[in-house]
């Protein structure tokens, strides 16, 4: 019996249970919870077609192309728990507003791969479905993830004067990874404890306008997709610096917010592959300078309006990897669009009725690291509409691409995944 017929498709089943309690003792402390237990299911199959070599001129139409073809069933499950206080209080006259929480997370990934053999080749402009009969199909992949991680966190903002604060913060990560590679019989744990500080000074001069300086740091583990491997096992966890000036200002009776902000990300121990031993290693640096601006608020007294733009400026600043022969140092980031937007209003029509819509437009993107491929600029609109029979309870219809527009959603280096097509969410909210 020969295999189903086949392109390249990919499938998502999720389910996902979130129960949240936020819950006030007082004016002065604050808790919120949120737990969340979620099954995800993934099937795929992709063909990438090779590069054709073929004289020029040749016509489009007579070119014949040979292509790859592997499939992919994923289960994962997935449990968080995070809960925080937020307590205000004053010492020596200064006025405190401190955050601090804990966050549990655990994975299990359960993942088997496929590659096939004996794959026919198709035309370049009428390519057919992958023939039933003519492939054979073996295992090439089984494996298994857990991880289990823990992080602690505090952020206490102190309030100096009327016009200045301070605020600072710390955060402690357990990142505990085992991996097994069934198929070839390999098991490999990789253990991470990261503890990443957060600082920032605040000025508000008068009521309306704010002005900030923030710096932060976050980290990447090598197992951060549920996966290792012999030569990223041992790779340390990558580092991560943000620094950021920013401002806001409200205007029009604080019915209008208007915010911008300059900002730079510098990966620091981005992981490159050694040319002679093979194995990823800590010697990269990576870079994202950019602006952003964006204006939100109700302009009429039922009209409600946001609107955003992002510039990235992206580069791989160090790297010791190279395609082909092409060096990766000096190309842009893959899949960073260089300019972003977004746009979104709605109207209250009645105190029960409202609707809506909006826009998000992003620029092209690489799809690989030597800037050789890349995905063209899309532009998607959505709708909205909501009933509000009562305060505490919402009724919302959402239509996501309302065109029905194609475009790429993630692009990768051999293949993309688009965007959704027209989609149709309803949504219950009761708050209580």
């Amino acid at each position: 019996m020969g295999w189903p017929t086949r392109t390249s498709s990919a499938t998502t089943t999720s389910t996902s249970l979130t129960l949240r309690l936020d819950h006030a003792f007082n004016d002065a402390v604050k808790m919120r919870n949120a737990l969340r237990v979620a099954y995800y299911h993934r099937q795929a199959a992709v063909s990438p077609p090779a590069n054709p070599v073929v004289p020029d001129g040749t016509p489009l139409s007579l070119i014949t192309v040979t292509r790859g073809h592997t499939e992919r069933d994923e289960h994962d499950s997935n449990f968080t728990e995070q809960t925080d206080f937020t307590v205000r209080f004053d010492t020596w006259g200064l006025k405190h507003t401190l955050v601090a929480g804990l966050e549990f997370a655990y994975e299990i990934s359960h993942v088997t791969r496929w590659g096939f053999t004996n794959i026919p080749t198709t035309n370049l402009i009428f390519p057919d479905p992958l023939r039933p009969t003519d492939m054979g199909r073996a295992t090439s992949f089984r494996g298994r993830t857990d991880s289990f991680s823990f992080g602690a966190y505090a952020v206490d903002e102190v309030a100096i004067t009327s016009w200045l604060k301070i605020m600072g913060g710390l955060r402690f990560d357990h990142f505990d990874t085992s991996f097994e590679n069934k198929f070839l019989r390999q098991e490999f744990e990789q253990i991470n404890n990261e503890v990443s500080p957060r600082a920032a000074l605040i000025i508000q001069p008068t009521t309306w306008q704010t002005y900030y300086f923030s710096y932060g740091t976050s980290f990447n583990p090598s197992a951060e997709g549920l996966t290792l491997a012999i030569n990223t096992a041992k790779a340390e966890p990558e580092k991560n610096e943000a620094y950021e000036i920013g401002a806001k200002w409200e205007l029009f009776e604080r019915r209008l917010a208007l915010t911008t902000a300059i900002f730079q990300i510098d990966k620091t121990n981005a992981r490159t592959t050694d040319p002679q031993l093979g194995v990823m290693i800590n010697e990269g640096k990576q870079r994202v300078r950019g602006f952003e601006v964006s204006a939100a608020g109700t302009i009429l007294p039922r009209w409600n309006i946001f609107t955003g733009y992002t510039y990235l400026d992206s580069e791989v600043v160090e790297s010791l990897d190279n395609v082909g022969g092409v060096p990766v140092k000096g190309k842009e980031i893959p899949n960073v669009a260089r300019h972003t937007a977004t746009l979104w209003t709605t109207w209250d029509i009645t105190d029960q009725w409202q609707v809506g819509g909006g826009a998000v437009y992003s620029s092209s993107r690489f799809a690989n690291n030597i800037t050789t491929l890349n995905v063209p600029w899309y532009a998607r609109g959505d709708l909205t509409a909501a009933y509000r029979p009562v305060k505490s309870f919402e009724l919302r219809a959402n239509v996501i691409n309302v065109s029905d527009e194609r475009y790429t959603e993630q692009v990768h280096p051999s293949h993309a995944i688009p965007g959704a097509s027209r989609t149709l969410l309803l949504t219950g909210t009761w708050s209580f």
